[in-house]
């Protein structure tokens, strides 16, 4: 079936079919593709056709070049993304030196449908399940929600079905959709199995189970095998922006676009052996940490922004844009406000920073600060730190520590500073009764199997 290229939605109120929303709030669609790096997409310059509708979404919106996770793992990603906190205040999948990290979000967190279902939003959620399910807390706020391990088109049905059902109301919706489609285990259905096929010969299966194996040996995997498993998931890549189109062109006949706001992001990347790894191991590198953000929406003007911008800002970007309330706490700032209307990220409460950086960490194990040009990695573990100059060394393969001392201090002073402010603020995570919860979990077989499948518990 041919789709209509859209010139559509992203530009004034009134062009499209007649709104049925009363309510003079846009509307909101906040998209997470799990597990899908920046430099993967074409509007990012990737040699495979593998997103050529969030090509035309990029081509209409703002397209952020250098947006990064503040932390890396489904569940304190999408809680960051929800609250505009750092993994260090939330504190969700937190205790990574003990190996016991708690995953739920904690009742005390003022999440981000929670407070749109209070200022009169419909909250539709359709997520992937696993992490991103009710035993974990994310169904908080939802009026509707649903976690079903399916495909992304038949995610992106449901979720078209629950927003006809919510736009009688006269109230906005927002809706969040995520997807594990990208996510390993690389499976992408027939006809997207082989299309990037290129004479990738291997007959390694790209498991979560056997990707595990290989988690800090990739260089083990032989070529053609590490080759087959970068044509699927870029097929993977393909089938879920195929879907968005659709879903696009559906929504734009409801009405729903007519004025609205939609983000398009992901919760981290993925490593296919750029430092041995596969997976998501416990690093601080780009292809963890680098992921699209794109940004269109009723009034908002075509354009391109480099500079330094993380997903902690996107709850706040949301907050402006309807003119409501907003939680207080919140740690990012408004994308769409030009970058000298506001403090960067990390600013000290008198607003004097030398450079402009943003800030990540995995756990309570290592911490990460960036500017444009360098990196800075601590282990707290083994009290190590590792300095990447980006412009000579995108691929962060020379520690540069010794070469350039003053600006390795200097950025460890500023991340010093970051963490004596966050330390500050986060506090133990704590349940209704203001006790400490128990990490464990009790979850049933299904759940279980969920999370086997994508590679996070033992079979």
């Amino acid at each position: 079936m041919s789709l209509p290229l859209m010139g559509w939605v992203l530009g004034s109120i009134g062009c499209g079919p007649k709104a049925l929303v009363r309510d003079p709030r846009p509307n909101i669609l906040l998209i997470s593709l799990d597990t899908l790096r920046a430099d993967r997409l074409s509007p990012y310059g990737y040699r495979r056709d593998t997103s050529p509708f969030l090509q035309q979404l990029a081509d209409r919106g703002v397209l952020f070049t250098h947006s990064f996770v503040n932390t890396h793992g489904t569940p304190p990603s999408h809680a960051t993304l929800f609250t505009s906190t750092y993994q260090q205040t939330h504190r969700v999948s937190f205790d990574a030196l003990s190996r016991s990290p708690d995953h739920r979000l904690p009742d005390e967190l003022q999440l981000l449908p929670e407070v749109l279902r209070e200022q009169g939003y419909t909250t539709i959620g359709v997520t992937g399940g696993g992490y991103m399910s009710e035993d974990f807390g994310f169904d908080q706020g939802f009026d509707s929600f649903y976690s079903r391990p399916v495909n992304v088109r038949r995610a992106a049905r449901k979720l078209l079905s629950r927003i006809r059902s919510g736009l009688g109301s006269g109230r906005p919706i927002f809706a969040f959709f995520h997807t594990y489609e990208i996510h390993s285990p690389y499976d992408p259905p027939r006809g997207y199995d082989d299309l990037y096929a290129d004479g990738a010969a291997g007959d390694f299966e790209p498991t979560s189970k056997n990707l595990r194996k290989f988690r800090n040996r990739a260089d083990e995997i032989p070529a053609a095998d590490m080759d087959r498993i970068n044509a699927l998931y870029d097929a993977g890549i393909r089938f879920t922006d195929d879907t968005l189109k659709e879903l696009f062109a559906d929504l734009e006949a409801t009405g729903f676009f007519n004025h609205h706001l939609t983000i398009i992001t992901s919760d981290h990347g993925e490593e296919f052996g750029e430092h041995r790894g596969m997976l998501h191991p416990a690093t601080l590198y780009d292809e963890l940490l680098r992921v699209p953000l794109i940004v269109v929406g009723t009034g908002i003007e075509p354009r391109v922004e480099n500079r330094l911008v993380s997903t902690v800002d996107v709850a706040p970007t949301i907050y402006s844009r309807i003119g409501g309330p907003a939680p207080s706490g919140m740690e990012g700032r408004d994308l769409l406000e030009s970058a000298s209307g506001s403090s960067p990220p990390g600013a000290s409460e008198s607003g004097e920073i030398e450079v402009e950086a943003i800030f990540a960490q995995y756990g309570n194990l290592l911490y990460g600060v960036r500017t444009e040009r360098f990196k800075l990695v601590l282990n707290r573990r083994h009290d190590h730190i590792a300095l990447y100059d980006l412009d000579r060394d995108p691929a962060e393969s020379r520690n540069v520590v010794r070469k350039f001392p003053d600006q390795a201090q200097k950025l460890k002073g500023q991340l010093e500073a970051w963490l004596e402010r966050m330390d500050s603020a986060g506090k133990p995570k704590t349940d209704s009764e203001g006790e400490t919860p128990d990490p464990s979990i009790e979850l049933d077989e299904e759940r279980r199997r969920q999370l086997e499948a994508l590679g996070y518990v033992d079979g």
